[in-house]
């Protein structure tokens, strides 16, 4: 309900893209993800508002599973006492392709066909793996999906890709 009170508050505001984290939603009952038909209300009035979603790479709560590699208690600190190993997992990707595999797989993009989800400064590397992981999951469990993953991610998602990227493959 509050997130549908905040929306209504920004369209009456004039906007016309949101910004929600690419993570799970945190409440009551513990976090969970956004593509649960819980939130469907939400979605619903994104999708007849014709309101873009932005995601924005950031604190996605992914910092906590880093912290357990480092042996830090840290928050999230971007930019801050990196190491090879943050180099080399924490520009993965895997927030977004967690938060676009949950949008798909938990039917969200399937219920609201008109939602327009763009991701940003998340690079494209995460594109092709996450269409393989697509692709392979329909192959083996057709019965699971309305209809082909692939497809859906086509139509519904819109990747801004970094400048020194080559988004071509």
């Amino acid at each position: 309900e509050r997130a549908i009170e905040e929306l209504e508050w920004v369209v009456e505001r004039g906007a016309k893209v949101v910004l929600i984290r690419p993570a799970p939603v945190p409440g009551f009952r513990g976090p969970r993800s956004f593509g649960l038909p819980e939130f469907d209300p939400f979605w619903e009035l994104v999708q007849e508002r014709d309101i873009v979603v932005g995601m924005h790479a950031s604190d996605s709560g992914y910092q906590r599973y880093y912290n357990e590699w480092e042996g830090v208690r840290d928050e999230m600190t971007p930019f801050a006492g990196e190491s090879g190993f943050l180099a080399i997992v924490g520009h993965a990707g895997r927030p977004i392709i967690d938060t676009m595999a949950s949008a798909i797989g938990h039917g969200m993009l399937n219920r609201f066909p008109g939602l327009k989800v763009v991701p940003v400064e998340n690079g494209s590397s995460w594109v092709r793996p996450l269409l393989d992981d697509l692709a392979s999951a329909y192959a083996f469990n057709p019965h699971l999906f309305p209809e082909d993953p692939v497809e859906v991610f086509k139509r519904n998602v819109f990747v801004h890709p970094f400048h020194e990227e080559d988004p071509k493959g």
